[in-house]
């Protein structure tokens, strides 16, 4: 069998009519839709319209900690990453990321006894990897709450201007 190779500077694709377009050859061959495919965040968000202080024990939403995306294939990932800063009080309390791919809410991690019994701010990371199926658009949200077993019951998010950042990853081909 003899090789061949053909040398151009461009490949454009028709204008109209039928036929192959480069997409579809890339798609077939398994190359298009490969590693990171596109980046949704948040922050570094920081201030009081970004914070959450709660003494309940029922999970609510950090405002603005949230990031849309609409993935570009159904058979992809989404890699999220969450960088949460909390701030100590008296009762300890936890974090978790949820998303509604499948049109409910499910959660993605979670973690527990956070900022317990001490002042001063601490640092989490939280993340996980969607399996989604869906080409729709869908929310990565975060939530905290707190144990509401000590002192003052309360639970500090984003506090004091420390500051929050979160990014989703698209990946294909993983």
């Amino acid at each position: 069998i003899m090789a061949s190779e053909i040398k151009v500077d461009t490949v454009s694709e028709k204008t109209s009519g039928s036929g192959v377009t480069v997409d579809s050859l890339l798609i077939k061959d398994g190359l298009a839709y490969s590693g990171i495919m596109q980046v949704g965040s948040f922050g570094p968000i920081s201030g009081s319209g970004n914070q959450l202080e709660t003494s309940s024990t029922t999970y609510a939403d950090v405002p603005n900690h949230t990031i849309t995306i609409t993935p570009k294939v159904a058979t992809s990932k989404i890699f999220v990453l969450f960088s949460i800063h909390t701030w100590g009080t008296d009762c300890p309390g936890s974090l978790k990321i949820i998303e509604n791919s499948s049109g409910s809410y499910s959660d993605v991690h979670e973690i527990q006894s956070i900022s317990s019994g001490t002042a001063g701010g601490q640092q989490h990371i939280l993340q996980g990897l969607i399996d989604h199926d869906t080409t729709s658009a869908f929310t990565i949200k975060l939530q905290g709450k707190s144990a509401a077993n000590a002192g003052s019951n309360r639970i500090r998010i984003t506090w004091y201007d420390a500051q929050s950042t979160g990014f989703a990853f698209e990946l294909g081909n993983i």
